[in-house]
């Protein structure tokens, strides 16, 4: 199903609304963003307290407890500074897409082609 026309058409109507929401209302899609990071914390934070009790051996507690805390403490405060939160996930992906970037050129440049044979991908 997920590879038919109907399902890629519908994808990609999705996308469209989606880009025209976000250029279109910026305030709401960062509040909506910092609202979507808070749930993501919260499902992470649930998820790791039941992985924590559902073992029969005390070690491994702590060590699903403490991400649990630190997940709900993250959703808190996003719901309470959704400005802030914003700005640290864009920085976050900034930093992320200029590593990756930086690396994925270095490499480029380091497989020992010619600029031609970079630049056709025959």
């Amino acid at each position: 199903m997920p590879s038919s026309p109907n399902a890629l058409l519908w994808r990609g109507l999705l996308a469209v609304v989606i880009g025209i929401v976000s250029v279109s209302w910026p305030g709401i899609t960062v509040g909506a963003f910092a609202v979507l990071f808070a749930v993501y914390a919260f499902v992470y934070a649930v998820t790791d307290g039941v992985r924590a009790f559902s073992s029969d051996r005390v070690g491994p507690v702590l060590g699903w407890l403490l991400p649990a805390v630190l997940s709900v403490v993250a959703g808190v405060s996003s719901l309470a500074w959704p400005g802030i939160t914003a700005l640290v996930l864009t920085l976050w992906v900034a930093a992320w897409a200029l590593t990756t970037g930086a690396m994925e050129v270095a490499l480029a440049f380091l497989r020992g082609e010619t600029a031609g044979e970079r630049a056709c991908s025959c």
